[in-house]
């Protein structure tokens, strides 16, 4: 099992909640797992021993996985259906990425009883945590289903965290549960209910400035999408060692947001936008949220300017690009769009940008330089999206170091030598040198901070390890090593 968290629950699971939650179900255990010891006791002790062992076993690991499911779960809208049994419909977009290409409700079971804050009603709103059965890298399909889904109610009686993660949720992702279980027939059973996708904004819109809006229709749209959030970590390591820069290295760093306006503000006219795609700069991402300056104009928009600061969730991210000595890198939607023009077309957009594009489909996942000189020939096309291609071998790419991150190393171990309050020291996001050197994915740095005793551990201000932030973003070989040294 594992889940994307767009918005994880990164809640600290009660002991007493816990066992008052489980309590029935804690007995029946004990009494299923000592049924066959208890006449075998009479021979020999130890048996009963094994009784016990077995039970405090169980015990150990349901606890881990709620505490698991609580911290690193995808928070989600659910509605109660039904209390005897316990039903919930949860909306989820049911996509292997944070992709709105298979909405679904799912109704499932689930217990309803000692929840705190008293019983719950038909209609009340839940927020659960829930896992998704996983699919392969890189693989655009819809989950086969919700592995575990728990009201966060079941693990926290603390009110603030309640109201939290309830708060967490978007009221549009509500209105999206209300409208998919009306559209589903107001379904009671347990199952699985795909819901039809809405309205799609049509023509190309395209902006003054840095902008490129895709066809709204174009079914290409998603799957690129999805593959610019897989990979939006690697923008985000150079963003990271942007700012350690005396010099400067970055032309433009930027990642474009499908942006659309509050149910009330939306315009009926037939030629207006229904969701428009913009860049943000000054980008910075807290393990929860991107925020930025939002750089164009909006065409229809009402609820949005140029210049605004806007914050929003992972999911609404269909692109990403920055630029060094004029290479772009990233550029998912920009690529499948040169796929489409001619040569004179492609020196027009090109010169507009003032930057490299490279060969129409090529997307730079780094730049030239940092790929060994065996792998630089190699591409990696990406699945249903014919004519794009990663340059270099992805699994190759995904596994380098950035240069600066092995650069730093020795310096990094002399300045601990010299001061260690580095490692404790919190930063204006309420993040700790490891945090950012995970999110960053530095295995050299998270490396040298942990064998100076940094803490695996160490919660930051929104509730995220540097475990979280590093399997979030899918830096493997950092998570690996926060693992080795004890974080969970």
């Amino acid at each position: 099992m594992d889940t994307y968290a767009s918005n994880p629950a990164g809640i600290r699971v009660q002991t007493g909640q816990f066992l008052k939650r489980e309590g029935f179900s804690l007995l029946v255990v004990a009494i299923v797992i000592h049924i066959p010891v208890v006449p075998l006791a009479v021979f020999w002790t130890p048996w009963c021993w094994l009784g016990s062992s077995l039970w405090f076993a169980w015990l150990a690991l349901d606890y881990i996985g709620s505490v698991r499911l609580m911290q690193s779960g995808d928070i989600c809208p659910a509605k109660v259906i039904s209390l005897d049994p316990g039903i919930l419909a949860v909306y989820t977009d049911m996509s292997t990425r944070p992709d709105a290409a298979h909405p679904a409700i799912v109704v499932t079971e689930v217990s309803l009883k000692n929840l705190s804050g008293g019983k719950v009603k038909v209609g009340e709103r839940l927020a659960v945590s829930c896992f998704y059965q996983g699919e392969p890298e890189f693989m655009d399909q819809h989950w086969t289903n919700l592995s575990v889904v728990e009201p966060v109610r079941a693990a926290t009686a603390n009110v603030q965290d309640v109201k939290r993660t309830l708060r967490s949720i978007e009221e549009e992702l509500w209105q999206s549960l209300d409208t998919g279980l009306a559209s589903s027939g107001n379904p009671s059973k347990p199952g699985v209910f795909f819901l039809q996708e809405g309205k799609k904004s049509g023509g190309p819109g395209v902006s003054e400035g840095r902008v490129l809006l895709v066809p709204g229709d174009d079914d290409r749209l998603p799957k690129a999408a999805a593959y610019a959030r897989k990979t939006f970590r690697f923008f985000l390591r150079e963003l990271s060692w942007e700012k350690r820069r005396i010099i400067p290295g970055l032309d433009f760093a930027a990642v474009k947001i499908a942006f659309s306006d509050p149910p009330e503000l939306r315009s009926n006219h037939p030629n207006d936008l229904e969701r428009e795609y913009m860049w943000v700069s000054e980008v910075e991402f807290d393990g929860q949220q991107i925020r930025g300056v939002l750089l164009n104009q909006p065409d229809s928009l009402k609820s949005y300017n140029e210049g605004d600061v806007v914050s929003v969730p992972p999911k609404q991210m269909v692109d990403w690009a920055y630029s060094v000595m004029g290479e772009v890198c990233g550029g998912f939607t920009i690529q499948m769009m040169r796929l489409g023009m001619d040569k004179k077309e492609l020196k027009a957009h090109d010169d507009a940008w003032g930057m490299d594009f490279g060969v129409p489909g090529g997307i730079r996942l780094v730049p030239e330089s940092y790929l060994p000189e065996e792998i630089k020939p190699k591409r990696s096309p990406l699945p249903e999206l014919e004519g794009l291609f990663v340059h270099g071998l992805f699994k190759q790419v995904s596994e380098l170091e950035h240069p600066m991150s092995v650069n730093m190393r020795e310096s990094l171990v002399e300045q601990l030598q010299e001061d260690q309050s580095f490692l404790t020291a919190i930063d204006e996001n309420g993040f700790t040198l490891l945090h950012n050197l995970a999110m960053g994915g530095s295995y050299d740095g998270v490396d040298v901070c942990l064998q100076f005793g940094a803490n695996p551990n160490e919660v930051s201000s929104n509730g995220a390890t540097a475990l979280q932030l590093a399997k979030q973003l899918g830096w493997t070989k950092v998570v690996r090593r926060i693992q080795e040294a004890g974080g969970n």
